[in-house]
């Protein structure tokens, strides 16, 4: 693997100007994917949200107060995303599959701990509050977060490995050989071309 920059118009145009192989693998690619790349808003910000109304539910409190930081915590996230672009990128076959099995896995993994989560409230809403509850409670939201941050880390974003430059001008990937060779070749076909016309 090797940094490499590659220009933003190029990933601005539906990603035909893009090499025709994934950066991670560098496989023939298979689909072209949107993610955004830069600064985006970190998985906090859900969780922040669900635990909030979670621990609404579990001390019976008025919701408001409780809903307090959401504006906030939405606030952070639309301003977070403001710094990010939206681009077109290249995945292998492998890629995909990394992404839609891991896609899979959190969601069923969410659908389990939501109800687990549910299930514990409720009981601690009928009986009291307990400590065994209240650990088992703690459990499902650790697992949550661990499941977010896995799917997170096979995300479009992070499996592309690339983050845009401070002036958005381009991107610089952690590349695999042949995707860095096709990029250098266009780039050295574009200076060519240019100092032609000129």
């Amino acid at each position: 693997m090797e940094d490499i920059d590659v220009p933003v118009a190029w990933a601005s145009t539906h990603g035909h100007t893009l090499p025709g192989v994934c950066a991670r693998h560098g496989e023939p690619a298979e689909e072209i994917h949107h993610p955004r790349f830069g600064r985006t808003s970190p998985g906090w910000t859900l969780i922040a949200a669900v635990t909030s109304l979670v621990l609404a539910f579990l001390l019976g409190v008025a919701v408001a107060p409780m809903l307090a930081p959401l504006p906030v915590v939405a606030f952070v996230a639309i301003v977070i995303n403001m710094r990010s672009i939206q681009v077109a990128w290249p995945y292998c076959a492998r890629c995909v599959l990394l992404h839609h099995r891991v896609k899979v896995l959190g969601r069923v993994a969410g659908a389990l701990t939501l109800l687990g989560t549910f299930a514990a409230v409720s009981r601690m809403r009928a009986n009291g509050v307990d400590g065994t509850m209240l650990w088992v409670t703690a459990a499902l939201l650790l697992a949550a977060l661990v499941m977010a941050l896995v799917m997170a880390a096979f995300s479009w974003q992070r499996l592309a490995g690339a983050q845009v430059s401070r002036d958005q001008l381009s991107v610089r990937v952690k590349a695999h050989p042949r995707f860095a060779a096709e990029v250098r070749e266009r780039l050295a076909a574009e200076r060519a071309a240019a100092g032609h016309i000129r």
